[in-house]
């Protein structure tokens, strides 16, 4: 009873990381004299191996955390926040969005939704990332709290209406044989032949 009650608690047992596990009951192997201190000695080796390997990770990852804590202040230097929402350069470092030029534009309502239009005939399909990082390379930003819903919103409208075709989810177009308009809205800059290829650099 009390060798079954053991056996029990090894079937039980938990490891470092809370999996349980099952301990097998072990005996002598029939290795013997100097192969078996070999084997034994290979062990040992192999485990002051492991024990070198989890300092130097620990290190690493003490290492990889500064880097990262001050990559995080270096960032927000470059790219301070304007707004509480919107999007943020990626978690590894990469910039999904353009900065705000400190210059821009600031577009909101019809003025907005014409310019969308007047890009899109020139891009074509395209992505809602995409025409923002468009509208911030061309000295353009998106007005309102929440710019990347507010752009959302107006390519939304312009679909309602007709004007835009939803080719997928955040993806929009002009309907075929919509002729390109001369400036980006009545009165404003003109727009030219074609979208500057800078202003593609992360329009992927």
């Amino acid at each position: 009873m009390a060798d079954d009650n053991a056996h029990h608690h090894a079937d039980h047992h938990a490891d470092d990381e809370g999996y349980r596990r099952r301990d097998p009951i072990v005996g002598e192997g029939r290795l013997i004299g100097p192969r078996r201190r070999a084997v034994e000695q290979r062990c040992n080796r192999l485990s002051d191996r492991i024990a070198e390997l989890d300092a130097q990770l620990l290190r690493l990852s003490r290492q990889r955390r500064d880097a990262a804590l001050e990559l995080k202040h270096h960032r927000r230097r470059l790219w301070p926040a304007l707004h509480r929402c919107g999007r943020q350069p990626a978690p590894d470092g990469g910039v999904q969005l353009p900065p705000v030029p400190s210059s821009a534009q600031y577009l909101w309502g019809r003025r907005l939704r014409s310019t969308c239009l007047a890009l899109l005939t020139r891009l074509g399909p395209c992505a809602l990332p995409d025409l923002h990082a468009v509208l911030h390379r061309l000295g353009f930003a998106v007005a309102g709290r929440y710019p990347a819903k507010a752009l959302a919103d107006a390519l939304g409208h312009e679909t309602d209406a007709g004007r835009v075709v939803r080719v997928r989810r955040g993806v929009y177009e002009t309907p075929a044989g919509t002729p390109a308009p001369n400036r980006l809205w009545r009165g404003g800059p003109a727009l030219p032949p074609e979208v500057p290829p800078a202003a593609l650099d992360d329009a992927a």
